[in-house]
């Protein structure tokens, strides 16, 4: 196979995990979309619907940076295809729930079996891509989640109304065991992460490497802000919508498609940038973190729906711009043998308050009797330290690349 024929098939294999990555958001959509009727069917309070939301992230936050290890160590095809075939078991099981503790349960082994992807897709994009276009192609998966969110939230209504909330957890886990099985076949070719560059990592240890690189703290840091806001306030934004500001299941869903539809080709955008900037992605995350905390304050104080809908679609697509540069960081400036170690350390804290987010947040609703100003300022407070975090991800950057990139690239 001659170079533009292994190029062309390995964004082929981009292309599958991008799409495994859309159906993946399809499951998350659905249940902070059916969080009301999921409540009722199960006369849930606000702290035990939030602490369904967070069922996913305890195990999802668990195996995110042993993810990363085992990408880096057996390499990213046999982990990407085990926790493919693996979520979307855990994901038709979710339909299957018969109370709190079994939809508790299901949510977080769906969780701990995706945890390792996202890791192990950026392991994958360092394996299959030239270092000068890894930021459009890890740009590319991770604006998956954007549209994802955006088609599945129109298919779980229409889904839903018709054949009740269990029927997209079932649809969805079929459509991933199909994507599964294509990705195995097409892949078949892909290179073992176990080549000599790495196997001198290992000697000296992929964790003492990350662990020393301020670099991957700092990335932590921001992600933890970015994770409170995109799995805390937005997954509570449907019910907001609906029993705040009295919208329909449909009319809410919508207001998600269409903010994730427009947040979709900002990272797409974001990505086709990140490519030409060098050194100064941690200046660019300030901002648009700035942006989403003024956005995010205005969809608060406006009492029109529509000029809420507006500040919290801008709020999204800042926020959602701050993924692929983030995640970008990494690819860039540290080795490709310890891209899904890295990755691993730093979406751990993206998915940590992924844990925290949701339920915390429920507890302040149902204490405070449902008006939310105190989830708002909560989010708020969280972001701007995530903001303070993100000036430093260009401050630390000569350091972290001589932790991560010692050895000369293989």
């Amino acid at each position: 196979m001659n170079a533009e024929d292994s190029m062309r098939r390995n964004w082929w294999i981009i292309a599958l995990i991008f799409v495994q990555w859309v159906i993946g958001y399809f499951d998350k959509t659905a249940i902070s979309v059916l969080a009301v009727p999921i409540a009722k069917a199960f006369h849930f309070t606000p702290t035990q619907m939030g602490a369904v939301l967070s069922g996913f992230f305890l195990g999802f936050a668990a195996m995110t940076p042993i993810g990363g290890y085992l990408a880096d160590r057996f390499g990213p095809r046999l982990v990407l295809g085990t926790v493919m075939s693996l979520w979307s078991i855990f994901t038709g099981m979710t339909g299957l729930a018969w109370s709190l503790s079994s939809l508790v349960v299901f949510r977080a082994l769906f969780g701990l079996a995706e945890g390792s992807f996202p890791a192990a897709s950026s392991a994958a994009v360092a394996h299959l891509v030239p270092r000068e276009q890894r930021g459009r192609a890890k740009a590319l998966l991770t604006s998956g989640a954007s549209l994802g969110t955006a088609i599945g939230s129109i298919a779980v209504a229409a889904v839903a109304s018709r054949w009740g909330w269990q029927s997209p957890f079932v649809l969805f886990g079929a459509l991933g065991v199909v994507n599964t099985l294509l990705f195995l076949l097409i892949s078949r070719s892909m290179r073992r992460a176990s080549d000599t560059a790495s196997s001198t990592v290992v000697g000296e240890g992929r964790w003492s490497i990350v662990l020393r690189s301020p670099l991957a703290w700092v990335l932590a840091a921001t992600q933890f802000g970015v994770g409170f806001f995109a799995w805390g306030l937005f997954q509570w934004m449907p019910t907001y919508w609906i029993q705040v500001k009295g919208l329909s299941l449909s009319s809410a869903s919508l207001i998600t498609a269409a903010s994730t539809m427009l947040a979709f080709f900002a990272m797409i955008g974001t990505g086709m940038v990140s490519d030409k900037i060098n050194g100064k992605e941690g200046k660019f995350v300030f901002v648009l973190l700035l942006v989403t905390i003024a956005a995010t304050s205005l969809t608060w104080y406006v009492s029109q729906v529509t000029w809420g809908i507006v500040f919290f679609s801008i709020a999204q697509i800042a926020l959602s711009s701050c993924a692929p540069l983030l995640a970008i960081v990494v690819l860039k400036r540290m080795k490709t043998s310890l891209a899904g170690t890295a990755t691993g350390m730093t979406n751990f804290g993206q998915q940590l308050a992924g844990v925290i987010a949701p339920t915390v947040m429920g507890f302040a609703i149902e204490t405070t009797g449902g008006p939310y100003g105190m989830v708002f300022t909560l989010v708020m407070a969280v972001l701007a330290l995530a903001a303070c975090a993100s000036l430093m991800i260009d401050r630390v950057a000569p350091e972290g690349i001589r932790a991560g990139a010692q050895h000369k690239e293989a």
